[in-house]
């Protein structure tokens, strides 16, 4: 019934090295600038020459993770003066998507225990001012921030723009100034975007860009703006960035589905913020499914209406009811065509430590006998029931009937976590990357997986 671990079904991982380091000065400066690049050589010289004249590099401060997603062979050589700058670590991977890239350099910059603040620059972006990165730093260590967004003025076919992008907090924490906002933007009426692109961000928190195709930046900032209001912060000036834009481009994309599809779901979330604030219900955060927390005892969580059909929904409550089921139990309400489920149970202490492999087995074992597999897989989903097994606390999932295919990817993902340490995100499928990467990647997992 189970399929050999020589196959993979499409899933890879970003195959990530670090090519060259930063020197021993530069690696322990607590601020990384980070820059994610593919096939942009012209734009990166202008992004890196900016990054390199900020005061916090000159002052040795700040270091600088620049990222090659893939690009065609030789660019390295067009550019090698810049890569030689001692500030540099250069890091390459497949990702296959902007969101997988910025993560990943999330997730290298949480691994290094010097860095505390991560600065986005995109490669055809420059910073606007010498001082850009160090004026959020003083923002943000000054308040204990989360995370400091700031402002931009905007280059269009090689020309600085007059009207400046500025970002204000008492706008962007206020979630009905937000959905009106959302509306004039993907309506047509507001020509100006969100300033996403400006973030300063501390390490260590569990912040990432969730992986759409569109308005994934928006996505990260609404969460930090009407979530974590008292740890984000704005600065008007001096400017962050100088943000590049293309007249015939940004047309283009404002009439893709994607583009609207995104900013429909964004209005809708924002409305949704504030009638929980107006029914003084504030959810503890929100992913791509929906929002949730905890009212007194229970835990819940409430689906946005595209996430949850009604025969998903019979289908994920027809297996939560079965007692085998590795998941919290709980109730479920329905209005307007919402569904909430409020969780009577949930494990009784949280994975500090790595499940052990048997605890591995047991969980894939359950969710086999329940009839069904799940692809999301995200370690601080687990936990552990009073019998220490493996729990599940979030039923937000991309639950499917059993397959073995499925099976094999839960146990590829749950083995990449809990035993090797990887990244959630490490594995993963893409339909732009076609290849698979070989399960042999995965050290001593055959035995892990014949073992079932």
């Amino acid at each position: 019934m189970f399929l050999p671990p020589s196959a993979s079904f499409g899933l890879r991982h970003r195959h990530w090295k670090i090519i060259k380091t930063a020197t021993a000065s530069f690696q322990k400066a607590p601020v990384a600038i980070t820059i994610c690049h593919k096939d942009q050589i012209k734009e990166l010289q202008r992004a890196l020459t900016s990054a390199f004249n900020q005061t916090l590099i000159q002052q040795g401060k700040a270091q600088i993770l620049l990222l090659d997603d893939h690009s065609q062979d030789g660019w390295k050589n067009e550019i090698q003066t810049f890569l030689n700058h001692p500030a540099i670590t250069l890091i390459q991977a497949q990702c296959g998507s902007p969101s997988r890239a910025r993560n990943l350099l999330l997730d290298i910059a949480d691994q290094h225990k010097d860095i505390q603040w991560v600065a986005r620059l995109d490669a055809d972006d420059e910073f606007a001012t010498p001082e850009s990165v160090e004026a959020l730093l003083q923002k943000g260590d000054k308040n204990k921030a989360f995370s400091v967004l700031g402002s931009h003025a905007q280059r269009c076919n090689n020309k600085i723009l007059a009207e400046e992008n500025i970002a204000k907090k008492k706008e962007l924490c206020s979630a009905t100034h937000v959905k009106h906002l959302i509306h004039a933007i993907r309506t047509g009426k507001q020509q100006k975007d969100i300033p996403s692109y400006n973030l300063l961000l501390r390490t260590r928190q569990n912040f990432r860009y969730p992986n759409v195709r569109s308005a994934e930046d928006h996505w990260l900032i609404l969460r930090l703006a009407l979530l974590y209001s008292d740890r984000f912060f704005c600065l008007q000036h001096p400017l962050y960035s100088i943000y590049s834009i293309s007249g015939a481009d940004t047309a283009a994309n404002k009439q893709s589905h994607r583009w609207h599809l995104q900013r429909e779901r964004l209005e809708y979330v924002a409305s949704r913020l504030a009638d929980f604030k107006q029914a003084a219900l504030c959810p503890k955060d929100l992913d791509q499914y929906g929002f949730y927390g905890q009212h007194g005892d229970y835990h819940w969580r409430e689906f946005y209406p595209w996430a949850l059909s009604p025969d998903q929904h019979k289908f994920i409550e027809t297996l939560l009811s079965q007692p085998e089921t590795p998941f919290c139990q709980g109730t479920w309400t329905s209005v307007d065509q919402r569904y909430c489920f409020n969780a009577s149970s949930i494990p009784a202490q949280k994975v500090t430590t790595p499940p052990r492999l048997e605890q591995l087995a047991t969980y894939l074992i359950r969710c086999k006998s329940s009839g069904f597999c799940h692809r999301t897989i995200a370690r601080h989903d687990f936990g552990y029931d009073a019998s220490g097994n493996l729990i599940n606390q979030n039923i937000a999932q991309e639950f499917e009937p059993f397959t073995a295919e499925g099976f094999l990817e839960m146990a590829v993902k749950l083995y990449a976590i809990f035993q090797l340490g990887q990244s959630d995100e490490e594995w993963f499928r893409s339909d732009r990357l076609t290849e698979s990467s070989p399960l042999s990647d995965l050290p001593n997992f055959d035995t892990f997986f014949h073992s079932l």
